[in-house]
């Protein structure tokens, strides 16, 4: 008979649901867990999202936003992914549109150690000042 090989998986995860505003050119830190790895070559399957509200005002003949979702390990950039939205229109009406980001990475890590995965984000163009980004619901799993 061939060999077992028993495994364990292991989830970290952290979430907020708590508003969180995006400062225009800046990148802000939305979440942060802590993997602790067991084995050399370690794989790492990260899954997660970020909802996104942009406030437009009234009063515009048309509107512009971006946003960049960056997911990095100890500092170091693993990937990005954009949002970019926008319309020409009169708007006689202020509106919020909403929006979502979800990514699935696998990473690997080569060394038995503590790792800070971060998930981070830039609202990066806007059309006029008075449009504004938040994000509300996010999380990140990460399966060892």
């Amino acid at each position: 008979m061939g060999d077992v090989i028993q495994s364990q998986l292991n989830i970290f995860s952290s979430q907020s649901q708590s508003v969180q505003s995006l400062t225009y050119g800046s990148e802000t830190s939305i979440l942060t867990v802590n993997v602790e790895t067991k084995k050399n070559n370690q794989k790492m399957k990260i899954d997660g999202f970020a909802t996104i509200e942009a406030n437009i005002p009234l009063g515009l003949t048309s509107y512009q936003y971006g946003v960049t979702l960056r997911v990095y390990r100890n500092s170091q950039l693993l990937f990005s992914q954009n949002l970019q939205q926008g319309a020409a229109a009169v708007l006689t009406l202020s509106f919020t549109q909403q929006n979502a980001l979800s990514f699935t990475w696998v990473d690997t890590v080569a060394s038995i150690g503590t790792y800070t995965y971060s998930v981070r984000m830039e609202f990066f163009v806007r059309s006029s000042t008075g449009v504004t980004v938040q994000t509300t619901t996010r999380a990140i799993a990460i399966t060892t």
